[in-house]
C-alpha cells in the first residue's frame, strides 16, 4: 500500500524469487530418487495401478503432502503413466495430477517445481483434448496473472476480466490461493479508485464461495476493499494474541525499529520474502531491530511447521479462527505487506523489501532518537 491501494510484491519476483524455502520438494540435494524415494510407487505397477496411487497419494492431508519426496513421487507415478499406451482418461489424469503436485511444490516454494510447471502449462493448454487443455489453461492463466506486472496499464482489465470468467466456472479450492492473491496485485494497477473497488468486490464475492476456508476468508477480505490510506507518519497500533496463545503487549516494542509484517504460509511472495527478512533480522536485531509477524493462516498448525521449519525467532501473532484486528483496522487486503515503525512508534515506510529494507534500517538505526 503505497499511499492508494496496497501493493503486492513483484510475483515475477515469484522470482518472487523464492529464494528459498526450506524443504523445496524438487531440490537435487533434498529429495530422494525416485529409487531411494519412499514414498514412490513400486516399480511393475500397472497404469490402472498408478492411477489408484495417485489417487491415493492426492487424498493424504496437507501435513503429509509437504514431505520431502512427496509430490515427487506423485509425478514420477503420473510420468511413468503417460509413458504407457493407458487410455486417455488414464492419461489426462495424470497429466492433470503432474501439474497439481507441481503447482502444490511451487506454491511451497520450489523455484524448480514452478519454471517446469510453466513450461507444462503453456504446452498443454495447447492440447487438443480437451480436459487436458482445460486443466492447463488455469496454470497458464495464473502464470501470465503472477507476471502482470510488467503488462500494459490498458490491458489489466481484460486480464481480469478473464480471469473473472474462468473462475466463474471452477470449483475453487485450495490451489486457488496464489491465484486470488495475485489478482488483487493486478486489481491494485488499476487506474481508477472506484472500478479497483467494484473488482475487490466481485472478486472477493466469487473467493468467498469457496468451501476451502482459507481462500472464503481471502475472498472475504477481499470484498471490503477500498482504497486504503497511507500509514506514514502515523502511529501504528497492535494487539492481539501470539502463536502461542499468549497476549501480545506492543508497549514492549517501544525504542526499537519494527517490521511489522501481514503474511501467510499459503502466499509465495511472502515466504520469497522470508529470508531477506531473517538475514536483516540476524544482522539488525542487536542495534535495536526486530520483526512482528501478524498471520493470516487459518491453519495454526500449519502456520507452526512453518515457523519451525523456516526457525522464525520473532513473535508472530495468530488469532485462532479470526482475523487479526489490525487486518481490519488497516485494510490489508493483499498480502504481504509490511510496516516499518521507529523507534516512537510511527510508521516510517510501507511494503519495504528486499534491499530497501537494509537501506532503512541503516538510516533508522544509525540515528539517536530521543
Amino acid at each position: 500500500m503505497t499511499g492508494s491501494r496496497v501493493v503486492y510484491p513483484s510475483v515475477a519476483c515469484m522470482a518472487f524469487a523464492l529464494t528459498c524455502v526450506a524443504w523445496a520438494i524438487a531440490a537435487e540435494d533434498e529429495t530422494p530418487s525416485p529409487e531411494a524415494n519412499p514414498y514412490a510407487a513400486r516399480e511393475g505397477l500397472s497404469p490402472d495401478e498408478l492411477h489408484a496411487f495417485v489417487e491415493k497419494m492426492e487424498s493424504k492431508p496437507k501435513s503429509i503432502r509437504q514431505r520431502p519426496g512427496f509430490m515427487a513421487a506423485i509425478i514420477d507415478a503420473a510420468d511413468r503413466i503417460v509413458a504407457t499406451d493407458a487410455a486417455e482418461p488414464t492419461q489426462a489424469a495424470a497429466l492433470g495430477s503432474k501439474l497439481k503436485a507441481l503447482h502444490f511444490a511451487a506454491v511451497h516454494g520450489d523455484t524448480k517445481s514452478d519454471e517446469q510447471l510453466a513450461e507444462l502449462a503453456e504446452q498443454l493448454a495447447r492440447d487438443p483434448r480437451a480436459a487436458v487443455a482445460r486443466g492447463a489453461k488455469f496454470y497458464d492463466l495464473e502464470r501470465r496473472v503472477v507476471a502482470a506486472d510488467g503488462l500494459d496499464p490498458k490491458a489489466v482489465p481484460a486480464l481480469l476480466a478473464e480471469v473473472q470468467g474462468f473462475l466463474a466456472e471452477e470449483s475453487l479450492d485450495e490451489t486457488h490461493l496464489r491465484l486470488a492473491s495475485a489478482t488483487v496485485r493486478v486489481i491494485n494497477r488499476l487506474p481508477n479508485d472506484e472500478a479497483a473497488a467494484v473488482a475487490y468486490r466481485e472478486f472477493g464475492a466469487l473467493f468467498a464461495k469457496s468451501e476451502d476456508r482459507e481462500l472464503a476468508r481471502y475472498g472475504r477480505k477481499i470484498a471490503k476493499g477500498a482504497k486504503p490510506a497511507t500509514m506514514v507518519g502515523k502511529p501504528l497500533e497492535i494487539t492481539g494474541q501470539t502463536l502461542e496463545g499468549l497476549p501480545f503487549d506492543w508497549s514492549t516494542y517501544r525504542g526499537k525499529v519494527v517490521l511489522v509484517d501481514f503474511w501467510a504460509t499459503w502466499c509465495g511472495p511472502c515466504m520469497a520474502e522470508l529470508p531477506n527478512v531473517k538475514e536483516n533480522y540476524e544482522k539488525y536485531r542487536e542495534r535495536g531491530f526486530d520483526v512482528v509477524g501478524i498471520s493470516l493462516d487459518a491453519d495454526r498448525e500449519e502456520l507452526l511447521r512453518v515457523v519451525g521449519e523456516q526457525g522464525l525467532a520473532w513473535t508472530n501473532l495468530f488469532n485462532e479462527g479470526k482475523s487479526n484486528p489490525a487486518v481490519e483496522k488497516y485494510e490489508i487486503h493483499a498480502i504481504p505487506a509490511t510496516f516499518l515503525v521507529d523507534k516512537k512508534g510511527k510508521v516510517v515506510a510501507e511494503n519495504v523489501r528486499g534491499p530497501e529494507l537494509a537501506k532503512q534500517l541503516e538510516k533508522l538505526l544509525s540515528v539517536t532518537t530521543e
